[in-house]
Order: C-alpha cells, then sequence, then structure tokens
C-alpha cells in the first residue's frame, strides 16, 4: 500500500494550520448528522482516552508555559464531549425502541419518522438552547 500521497497530503494540512478548523467542522458534522453506534463507542472511548492523556501531560508539566495549548485544548475537548452527548441523544431517541427497552419505554413515539425526526431536532435544537442560556 502506498501511502505517500496521504502523508503528502497530511503535510500540507499541518503546514496550512487547518487542524482546528477541521476538526471543528468534523465536531459541527457530528451534531448534524446521525452517526452509528459503533462509531459512536469508537468515538467514546477517543474521548476517554484524549482526557487521560490531558490529565497526565496536566500532571507532568512542571511550567505552565510547557502546556500553553491547555485552553484551546480543553475547548476541543468540550466541544467533542458535547457532540458526542447529543449524537448519543439522538441514538437513544431514533433507535432505542430497536433494544428491547434498552433505553425505556420508546413504543408510544410515532411511527412515521418524518415525526421522529422532528421531534428528535426539537429534542436536540432545545437541549443547544438550554445549554447557552445556562453559560451566558
Amino acid at each position: 500500500m502506498d501511502f505517500s500521497k496521504l502523508t503528502a497530503t497530511l503535510k500540507i494540512l499541518g503546514k496550512a494550520e487547518l487542524g482546528a478548523p477541521l476538526v471543528i467542522v468534523i465536531i459541527l458534522a457530528m451534531i448534524m448528522l446521525p452517526l452509528p453506534a459503533f462509531l459512536l463507542d469508537l468515538l467514546f472511548t477517543f474521548n476517554i482516552a484524549f482526557s487521560l492523556i490531558i490529565l497526565l501531560v496536566v500532571v507532568y508539566t512542571l511550567k505552565p508555559l510547557e502546556f500553553a495549548a491547555f485552553p484551546t485544548v480543553i475547548l476541543l475537548a468540550t466541544l467533542l464531549r458535547l457532540a458526542l452527548n447529543v449524537a448519543s441523544t439522538r441514538i437513544v431517541l431514533l433507535e432505542g425502541h430497536n433494544g428491547g427497552d434498552a433505553a425505556g419505554s420508546l413504543r408510544k413515539f410515532p411511527s412515521r419518522t418524518e415525526r421522529r425526526l422532528a421531534f428528535v431536532h426539537k429534542v436536540v435544537l432545545r437541549l443547544l438552547a438550554s445549554l447557552y442560556y445556562a453559560c451566558s
């Protein structure tokens, strides 16, 4: 397998400093698009590992300026966690009825997909609005 094109693309992205904007676009896509459960599990695992790495770096940093990017890293980690919460809420509300009441009794939801999606979008919008007002 030839990874030279991938390596060249990653070098271009690294020089253009597009890492943080690309991560933010991916996080926004996670909020807007439904994710499969397996991918969500992998992202939860990544989030836990990322948090442990941040914790270890903070504990073993001797001088504050050695980890000057700490506020940015914490912001991106918080945005990732928020996106995971929204995505997992969407999966529970849309697919919870398939798992033998694993997410509670969700069989009373309308059977039409449009109504369910509208309800899920309203719940997610209210969740985001309440978070906005709680932080301001």
